[in-house]
């Protein structure tokens, strides 16, 4: 899980949001799976706009 968020970082980096987001949410999905919901370690809090990607704001 950590490289596939550490890639959904680089990918927003690098300007590919939609392709991030993607991959962010199927990380997130498994985090949430084997940690639950409210774990610190959630990968969404890595990028700018914490969790906004599950309000549906892609952009």
């Amino acid at each position: 899980m950590a490289v596939r968020s550490h890639l959904a970082t680089a990918y927003h980096k690098a300007g590919h949001t939609v392709e991030a987001m993607t991959l962010l949410e199927q990380v997130t999905a498994d985090c949430e799976r084997l940690l639950g919901e409210d774990s610190p370690e959630q990968p969404g809090h890595r990028l700018p706009g914490g969790g906004a990607h599950r309000g549906g704001n892609r952009s």
